[in-house]
């Protein structure tokens, strides 16, 4: 994990005391291929370069920041993991009433709704009010069938 960080970085970085105790967590919670490929996406996504060429300290403090979630979101089911995305997209979009989300994601996954309507309505909706009511009348109209 210490060399695939220290490739990510391209040389620049290392991980210390701390990293390496967090390496070993992660380790621990999602096993080392996991962690390997987080590192991979991590730097993909989120290490940038300075006018020179260099790797910028705060892109690369960031990235192994993001290492630990990648691998936790990357170990969860594909229909979880769209959960969260959505939540994402919402988060990104309008407020989010942190308390519910998850909860009405998942009640409208597990009474069948078209998940990937839901995500759009994500992406469309005005407010987390209109988003609740469309999910709960998509949840109501599989229930009263």
């Amino acid at each position: 994990v210490c060399d695939a960080w220290e490739e990510a970085t391209v040389g620049r970085f290392y991980l210390n005391e701390t990293g390496q105790k967090e390496a070993k967590s992660h380790i621990k919670k999602y096993g080392l291929n996991s962690v390997l490929d987080a590192i991979e996406i991590a730097s993909e996504r989120y290490v940038k370069k300075d006018s020179e060429g260099d790797v910028t300290r705060e892109s690369a403090d960031s990235s192994w920041h993001k290492v630990g979630a990648i691998a936790r979101m990357s170990s969860l089911p594909s229909d979880e993991r769209q959960i969260y995305y959505i939540r994402g997209i919402l988060r990104n979009r309008v407020y989010v009433n942190e308390n519910n989300i998850i909860n009405l994601l998942r009640q409208a996954r597990n009474a069948g709704c078209d998940m990937d309507a839901v995500q759009q309505e994500a992406k469309t909706c005005r407010s987390w009010t209109a988003f609740c009511n469309s999910v709960t009348e998509m949840i109501e109209a599989l229930i009263d069938g």
